[in-house]
């Protein structure tokens, strides 16, 4: 069986068995130099980073894009061949595939505004990470883990059609706002990780040196 523990529940499982607890966070990647993206006309471009798992509201989203204006496009990664019935999609959503990785980040720097969906409370998901490293606006699910750690330059919306479809509106209506969040939030955890894993080598250095 899979047992699914928290940082605190480990925290103190380790503490209690002597140990010394300590949690290092992902990094916020480097973001690579890149061109840019070969968009699809002047309008709207949200990239939504999806690789078509269960846990992903990817039907939703399409949902979403119907209620959608039409200069709104909504670019979709991942492998969906077998996932979606292509002729039954409206026109502003258009399918990827799977994008290499540096067509991916020419992807998301082209990008208005990046959206990373999942139905599991606990997860932190990279494309939101991948999107603070480029000072994107987001939009996330409304879960507590995500709300906690990305605090910044985000919409949070539910799993449904009409909530995905609000927040893509709210993004677009906030964008010079939220990109400018992003970027402070971008500042914050990357302080926030240079300290704390300076204070996790000087752990390390004392089991060492005692």
């Amino acid at each position: 069986d899979l047992t699914i523990v928290t940082n605190s529940q480990l925290k103190t499982f380790v503490e209690s068995n002597g140990g010394r607890s300590f949690v290092l966070p992902d990094r916020l990647p480097d973001v690579p130099k890149t061109r840019r993206f070969p968009m699809q006309g002047r309008g709207v471009n949200i990239v939504f980073i999806c690789t078509f798992s269960v846990d992903e509201p990817f039907q939703e989203v399409f949902h979403a894009a119907r209620s959608l204006p039409e200069h709104v496009k909504i670019y979709v990664t991942g492998r969906y061949k077998g996932k979606v019935d292509e002729g039954t999609l409206p026109q502003n959503i258009l399918l990827l595939g799977f994008v290499p990785d540096d067509q991916f980040w020419a992807l998301l720097f082209t990008a208005d505004i990046i959206m990373d969906l999942t139905l599991r409370e606990g997860c932190l998901v990279c494309g939101a990470y991948e999107g603070v490293a480029l000072g994107k606006p987001l939009i996330l699910s409304d879960t507590m883990i995500l709300r906690s750690y990305f605090t910044k330059g985000c919409v949070y919306v539910a799993p449904t059609a009409t909530s995905i479809a609000s927040g893509i509106m709210e993004a677009i209506d906030q964008r010079d706002q939220l990109s400018k969040e992003s970027r402070e939030l971008k500042n914050i955890l990357t302080q926030s990780w240079d300290e704390t894993f300076a204070v996790f080598k000087d752990c390390v250095r004392a089991l060492f040196e005692s």
